[in-house]
């Protein structure tokens, strides 16, 4: 460094440094981020016809003809029987279900199903 100046070295390798921490960790932390939004109280009432449903990296999901749903125990919404609501959805089945979140192909994520009742068919 010079008597009157900034230490442009350093700051270029500080700033090359701090580059590649966002890099690395960036999208971890962003999909942690995405992944706290997606429980935010965006509700929805909807009609499903279930397809099929599978357990996959420790997540139920729920298939249906037009978009792919979860089914995760949620502290915000106070639900915490993910397992056994997974195991009362029969396959071809028609559900009126609540949701919340967001469905982010991107990242993965899926709407998570809150509240499932058989509609009679």
């Amino acid at each position: 460094m010079n008597r009157k100046g900034i230490d442009w070295e350093s700051v270029l390798f500080l700033g090359i440094v701090g580059i590649g921490i966002l890099l690395a960790v960036g999208p971890t932390g962003l999909g942690i981020w995405w992944t706290n939004q997606a429980n935010w109280p965006i509700e929805a009432d909807i009609i499903i016809t279930v397809g099929r449903k599978e357990y996959a990296d420790n997540t139920y999901l729920v298939f249906t003809k037009h978009e792919v749903f979860r089914v995760e125990d949620t502290l915000r919404h106070r639900r915490f029987d993910s397992s056994d609501m997974y195991n009362r959805i029969a396959e071809g089945t028609t559900y009126r279900i609540t949701v919340a979140g967001h469905r982010r192909p991107f990242w993965g994520m899926y709407r998570n199903i809150l509240v499932l009742e058989r509609v009679a068919e």
